[in-house]
């Protein structure tokens, strides 16, 4: 994209969103109850410095079948950069993720809830992965991640220059 260009428009596929915390990484099993809450690992809980009744946004992602969850402020930029970019990426990803998120509050034992409809989305009941993604958590049904990022979609791919 060229500065000189006024066609162009940023891409919303990767935003940079302001770091807010450290980076949230690491993959961690755990169990959505039966009145669909979920535990925070404590690892997340500390980097995110959520206590009892801190609010976290939890919402679809736009492509990929899971439950995202973000840091409000960290929610809110990745809105405003998607508002800023004027593209239809953007626009997409305020209507599905904007239009879908929800505004959760962690009990005392460190859990949320997960909407009915984004529970559905992503296929989640009984075991899950919660992956660090960065400046966001990723709720995941295990059969949908591997069928997702399982070792035979890498394969044919040579990593040998990060690993």
């Amino acid at each position: 994209m060229s500065a000189t260009d006024p066609s162009a428009t940023p891409s919303v596929a990767s935003p940079q969103i302001p770091k807010s915390h450290e980076r949230l990484s690491g993959q961690h099993e755990c169990t959505l109850d039966e009145k669909g809450r979920l535990s925070i690992p404590a690892e997340f809980r500390t980097i995110l410095e959520l206590l009892e009744g801190a609010e976290l946004k939890v919402s679809r992602h736009i492509n990929l079948p899971c439950v995202v969850v973000y840091r409000p402020d960290a929610f809110n930029a990745l809105l405003d950069q998607a508002e800023r970019s004027g593209s239809k990426e953007g626009k997409a990803l305020i209507r599905v993720v904007g239009g879908t998120a929800r505004t959760m509050v962690l009990d005392k034992a460190g859990r949320i809830s997960v909407p009915g409809l984004l529970r559905d989305h992503a296929g989640l009941s009984g075991s899950t992965f919660v992956t660090g993604q960065d400046q966001h958590l990723e709720i995941w049904d295990p059969e949908r991640w591997h069928a997702h990022y399982g070792i035979a979609k890498f394969e044919a791919m040579d990593f040998s220059d990060w690993m």
